[in-house]
């Protein structure tokens, strides 16, 4: 009898091996990573096959499975399901897979029509309704979601970070706004390329932890009001977005981090623009074109007489269209730990001349590199000079003229003028003494002709 137990034990493990061995034929396993990436698979194969499998990471990336149906019980954590022009799920696809905590659905062909609460139906709890009680971040993007279910995420209370980018939602609906504000411990959220201008007044009040949001290459026109009603949020990229002037923001005193970085249309910020971000360490304004004008109280907060700088640590303002940069545009430079000012048409004149004495020094210091890269764009005389060199020869920049005249150019100018003086005189005299002589000439002829007619008169 004992005998015929061990038979039946060594059986069993040695059928558990073929069928981990077959998942390891036809892909890849590395410890606890099964890589299945760009297999041509179609599935992610039979029951039978994952017994025995220990496999945290699974990859199926790139692959054609267009219908997704049912895992069977195993261990994974990270679950990778991308590029497979995946058009269907069945219900409770990820029911065990109790120990997922990542699901990666991105650049499928999901609609909101398909993409419904069931997919995500886990076990039985006594704590929530048949949850995915792990699952943290959960990956849609590139798909063809126009809208969210108003129950999307009820199987999936502990979501913290969610990426709906790139998929035409257009608008913000009502059920949209119903199941994102359902998402209690929402911490990430990423709206991106969504083609969205505008966010629905409601929608910030209910996350109360969301941290960073994401909703550059969008339409907005300003920043969405409705980001006032935020809790906590500390980081917002709005890159990529038609706005043209910024002049005013909402209050959001939890703001650390903000990214503004290739606006097509943006040109200034004006006094007060970004005031209303009263605990803003860093900013990113890099790559606008058309961007020439920062208002030396962008930042401030006016109480009476006193100013209110905020705390900043890291500025980048290169590649923009900016001439001058104004003292007081931050009260202590010295506290900041990053500059990227490059790739600006800087004016090298007194009005800057405080940025070659004061800030390049402190720029040299923390960013040494950066130092290097800050150079003249005007006045002509000073094109290409490096703002390193100028602050070695301790030269004092003059100030340009206030209408604009270049009087560098002046002695060009009166070069000219002396040499057409020069040129101009000789020819004068030369055609004065020209008609002198020829009048005098005339004078004489005429007088002949006179005398004559007098010696005519006197014949007999």
């Amino acid at each position: 009898m004992l005998s015929f137990v061990i038979i039946l034990v060594s059986l069993g493990e040695f059928a558990l091996g073929q069928s981990r061995d077959e998942l390891c034929t036809k892909c890849s396993c590395d410890g606890g990573t099964l890589n299945c990436s760009s297999r041509g698979l179609n599935n992610h194969f039979a029951e039978e096959n994952w017994k025995g499998a220990n496999f945290t990471v699974a990859n199926f990336d790139r692959n054609s499975i267009l219908h997704l149906t049912r895992f069977p019980p195993a261990r994974i954590v990270k679950l990778v399901l991308s590029h497979n022009g995946m058009t269907i799920i069945d219900d409770a696809a990820f029911r065990f897979l109790k120990d997922l905590e990542e699901l990666d659905l991105s650049h499928n062909h999901l609609t909101t029509e398909v993409l419904k609460p069931n997919v995500f139906q886990g076990v039985y709890s006594t704590e929530a309704y048949e949850p995915l009680m792990k699952l943290r971040k959960l990956l849609l993007n590139e798909n063809a979601l126009h809208s969210l279910h108003r129950d999307f995420f009820e199987h999936l209370p502990a979501i913290e970070e969610l990426n709906l980018s790139g998929n035409p939602f257009m608008v913000i609906d009502n059920p949209t706004i119903t199941a994102i504000s359902s998402i209690s411990y929402l911490k990430y959220l990423d709206m991106s390329s969504t083609m969205l201008s505008d966010i629905p007044a409601t929608m910030m009040h209910t996350p109360k932890y969301l941290q960073t949001l994401n909703i550059s290459y969008n339409n907005f026109f300003h920043v969405p009001t409705a980001l006032g009603e935020a809790h906590v949020l500390s980081t917002l990229i709005m890159d990529v977005n038609p706005i043209k002037e910024i002049n005013k923001v909402p209050f959001i005193p939890s703001l650390k981090v903000l990214h503004i970085n290739y606006m097509p249309l943006l040109t200034r910020i004006d006094k007060g623009g970004l005031s209303n971000f009263t605990h803003l360490e860093e900013l990113s304004c890099s790559f606008n074109k058309h961007l020439k004008f920062i208002d030396e109280n962008a930042f401030t907060v006016s109480t009476g007489a006193t100013k209110i700088w905020p705390p900043m640590r890291k500025i980048y303002l290169n590649n923009n269209n900016l001439q001058y940069l104004e003292q007081y545009l931050i009260l202590h430079t010295e506290k900041i730990k990053s500059w990227s000012l490059h790739t600006n048409p800087w004016v090298c004149d007194c009005q800057n001349q405080w940025m070659v004495n004061s800030l390049l020094p402190q720029i040299n210091k923390t960013n040494p590199n950066e130092a290097t890269r800050l150079f003249c764009s005007s006045p002509s005389e000073m094109v290409g000079m490096r703002f390193l060199d100028l602050h070695s020869s301790k030269t004092n920049m003059r100030c340009l003229d206030a209408y604009g005249n270049h009087p560098e150019k002046d002695s060009l100018v009166l070069v000219v003028i002396i040499l057409m003086v020069m040129i101009s005189i000789p020819l004068m005299v030369f055609s004065i003494t020209s008609y002198l002589q020829k009048t005098r000439r005339n004078i004489q002829f005429s007088r002949f002709l006179y005398r004559r007619t007098e010696s005519l008169e006197s014949l007999p």
